[in-house]
């Protein structure tokens, strides 16, 4: 019940708390990331890597996975953007997010991934020794984006049923 209570107090000081809990957790996430896929590397080699074999994907399934995941984008850009000033500002938040910042993120978390033929990021952060700081950025980072998700439902919910009084969403 606890960690409930801490996410949606979080979300209650609003936006001002969300953007310092995400200013503390980024940074950390993007670093870990990083360093783990570097870590990676180190374990196996580039031609080892890229010899690992793919299962076969259908083209439906493809499509689900890649509109499946953009689909999250395109409901909550509108609350990521709300602050920008110019339509050139929405669309670089978007190409720079979804587009680039999006595709090397998931080319650093499929490294090792891919180098320690594991699917489980828990267990090749125990082989690197990395567990408990691994854990508790977890921790932080599911902190963050859930409270993001519920200040991201009052703000729907206050568009879809504007005569609901604010104090009470």
């Amino acid at each position: 019940r606890k960690p409930n209570t801490v996410v949606a107090v979080t979300t209650v000081f609003g936006f001002r708390a969300l953007d310092r809990l995400s200013l503390l957790v980024a940074p950390l996430l993007v670093a870990l990331t990083v360093y783990v896929a570097y870590r990676a590397l180190g374990h196996a080699s580039w031609g080892a890597i890229t010899a690992v074999k793919g299962t076969d994907l259908d083209l439906s399934r493809g499509i689900s996975a890649v509109v499946g995941g953009m689909v999250v984008n395109v409901v909550l850009m509108p609350d990521l953007t709300r602050y920008s000033r110019t339509a050139l500002d929405c669309a670089l938040i978007s190409v720079t997010g979804n587009g680039v910042g999006n595709g090397v993120m998931l080319v650093l978390a499929m490294l090792p991934a891919l180098a320690f033929g594991e699917q489980d990021p828990m267990k090749y952060m125990a082989v690197l020794g990395l567990t408990s700081i691994a854990f508790t950025i977890l921790v932080l980072s599911t902190w963050s984006v859930n409270a993001v998700n519920l200040y991201s439902t009052g703000l729907v919910t206050a568009t879809a049923f504007p005569k609901l009084a604010t104090d009470t969403l």
